[in-house]
């Protein structure tokens, strides 16, 4: 961070460097190609404001050496703004996808969660229906057994659940 101000602090020292342009077009075309977008908007913006901060006159190209007026040279030379739109349609989709993944996972988990529980239900109905007179100690131990394995696969399913977080997904997926 520290790196990235002190060259931004050497590019605003000289107004007519041609350093801070080539920064700015490789910046797009990273976004472009859909590599480090979001680092290139941010250092875009970064840069951008090491220009002097005119009236906003769009489209009138008044001071071409202004903030607003090398956005507009941008905008012209590299479709800027249709850039920025293609990268979010994209994002958006990434995110749709992975939304979307992560809810069939959590449905499949659910599902697991449900038929261990059916299966519990299940072993302790038979066990409590087959119980023969002079056994009911035995019968009973495994009951608790079968209650206790049925318990522990509720409960390793349910902590899977809450162990993956859908926000948590979705944002180490874009690092």
């Amino acid at each position: 961070k520290k790196a990235t101000e002190a060259v931004l602090d050497l590019l605003a020292k000289d107004p007519g460097s041609s350093q801070r342009r080539r920064l700015m077009d490789n910046c797009i075309e990273s976004m472009k190609q859909g590599e480090h977008v979001t680092a290139s908007i941010q250092l875009l913006k970064k840069i951008l404001r090491t220009y002097p901060q005119t009236h906003r006159a769009w489209y009138t190209a008044s001071n071409v050496h202004s903030m607003w007026g090398i956005i507009e040279n941008l905008e012209s030379s590299h479709n800027l703004v249709e850039t920025c739109l293609n990268d979010l349609a994209i994002t958006k989709g990434r995110v749709a996808s992975l939304i979307e993944h992560q809810r069939e996972q959590k449905r499949r988990q659910i599902q697991e969660m449900f038929e261990a529980a059916t299966e519990l239900q299940n072993d302790q109905d038979a066990t409590t229906t087959t119980t023969v007179p002079g056994t009911e100690g035995k019968a009973s131990s495994e009951a608790k057994a079968t209650t206790t394995g049925g318990l522990r696969r509720i409960n390793s399913v349910s902590s899977t659940l809450s162990e993956r977080s859908l926000a948590a997904s979705i944002a180490s997926s874009f690092e």
